[in-house]
């Protein structure tokens, strides 16, 4: 029977055979049929021009419950929960009363399908596994299985997605709000979510890159897991062997990284900060405040780097280095390496220096002043400069000091800027250094020739001797 311009579909049961004409959807007649098990459908083409007709048993509404089916060929579904639902499948449109909708079920079926869901403004769920992705909303559920590429769009609301790698070597990409996870045969991507987890579980030697906000940031990093939260994000991502944090979208960030129950090792230049330990390595840079701690266990050692123009920094139970834009400090480290300007920098005096600046403050007598200056000056080779100036200390120490002693701290500290020269040239051991300078300047100009007395000098010359 011939049609009379568009596709038609008839039945015998129907008078005069016609049941319902087409309509041009996407410069195609398409007709949509609600039928069941073993119904008969005759369809009739227009004029005698060769067409072909594609039938499609793709949709099934069983009272609130939605089933959508892929093909054998690569699909393309999209789910847009925004406004109602609506199902684009092949580039066909369907429109579903979300009313009567309570759950929605995908199968994407065989070959590279693809799948986008497009959120409400409510809170939702998301879970993107290898092969199954459900989303849990107040409003309904949704379950797709055998898609290889998948992309949630939050819609607005106060979402989380939860994403999982498999067994093979995966990379995942994080930004505030965004993220991709990639691995051998699939890809998930996830925009405009709050809080985002991905979990490496499944084996691999897996990968993660990590960005920061143009706001101020707080990453944290222990072996097992990384999260880097800010203004209206939180990141979360667990079980990656390598993460790399970035720093660089502006905001002043921090850093805090914790040791393993391992044998761990911190490093730091300001710029580029680093954890290593068993299982695990973590890399940040750009970050303007660092802390590393080691408390977990292991015999830990800690690098620190003072660049150009900064300074290395110490504490009772940390060692840092600080410069014009970012400070980086090591705590209770078992094992700690100093460099400044990129010469090693001994630092066996640290702990003795700070006590005897202390005491230097409060010496009663040129003995123990003597003394504390000698370890005071220790401090000032491996920080780069002098804790206290000449004037400062003998301001405060000038009722307890002799004259003599008061005049030596000039002296020291003028050893003590020639000591850092030296040892900056490879020259590491102090009785080395104080013979080099008066070496280089001549005995006339360092001849001691300040009043001090043979008591003084002796105390003085022992230290050195006893450190050298």
């Amino acid at each position: 029977q011939q049609a009379s311009g568009s596709l038609q579909v008839l039945r015998p049961s129907v008078s005069n055979g016609r049941l319902m004409d087409s309509i041009v959807d996407a410069n195609q007649w398409r007709i949509d049929l609600n039928v069941t098990e073993g119904q008969s459908i005759e369809f009739v083409l227009p004029g005698a021009i060769n067409r072909s007709v594609h039938v499609v048993n793709l949709l099934q509404q069983q009272g609130t419950a939605l089933k959508i089916h892929g093909t054998d060929s690569a699909d393309s579904f999209k789910v847009d929960l925004s406004n109602g639902i609506v199902a684009n499948i092949a580039g066909i449109a369907y429109k579903i009363d979300i009313n009567a909708t309570k759950s929605i079920e995908l199968d994407g079926q065989q070959n590279n399908d693809s799948l986008t869901i497009i959120g409400s403004t409510e809170a939702e769920k998301v879970e993107l596994r290898p092969g199954l992705t459900t989303l849990e909303s107040s409003r309904l559920t949704l379950r797709a299985t055998h898609f290889e590429n998948v992309q949630f769009l939050g819609g607005g609301g106060p979402d989380r997605a939860y994403m999982y790698d498999d067994a093979t070597d995966d990379r995942l990409n994080i930004w505030p709000n965004k993220t991709e996870l990639t691995g051998v045969g699939y890809a998930f991507s996830v925009d405009q979510v709050e809080r985002i987890f991905v979990h490496a579980i499944q084996g691999g030697d897996d990968q993660a890159f990590v960005f920061d906000s143009i706001g101020n940031d707080s990453l944290s990093v222990r072996p097992q897991f990384t999260s880097l939260g800010g203004s209206g994000f939180f990141n979360y991502i667990a079980g990656f062997e390598r993460v790399f944090a970035y720093a660089s979208a502006g905001g002043t960030d921090s850093a805090l990284l914790y040791d393993s129950a391992g044998n761990d090792l911190f490093s730091t230049s300001g710029d580029v900060t680093s954890i290593v330990g068993p299982g695990f390595s973590t890399f940040a840079r750009g970050f303007e405040n660092v802390e590393a701690f080691s408390t977990a266990g292991g015999v830990d050692r800690a690098t620190v780097y003072a660049p150009v123009g900064g300074k290395l920094t110490f504490g009772a139970d940390y060692v840092g280095m600080q410069d014009a834009t970012r400070s980086s400090i090591a705590r209770s480290f078992e094992k700690v390496e100093t460099f400044m300007a990129g010469q090693s920098v001994p630092t066996p005096f640290v702990t003795a220096a700070l006590s005897a600046n202390d005491a230097l403050l409060s010496a009663t007598d040129d003995t123990n002043a003597v003394v504390s200056m000698q370890a005071v000056s220790h401090l000032a080779d491996t920080s780069g400069s002098v804790p206290n100036s000449a004037a400062t200390v003998a301001s405060s120490t000038s009722n307890c000091l002799s004259e003599s002693v008061l005049e030596s701290l000039d002296w020291i500290n003028n050893l003590v800027d020639q000591e850092i020269q030296i040892q900056r040239s490879g020259v590491n051991s102090l009785a080395q250094s104080r013979a080099a300078i008066m070496l280089d300047e001549g005995t006339n100009s360092l001849d001691l020739s300040w009043t001090e007395t043979e008591k003084e000098r002796s105390v003085l010359d022992e230290i050195f001797a006893k450190h050298a």
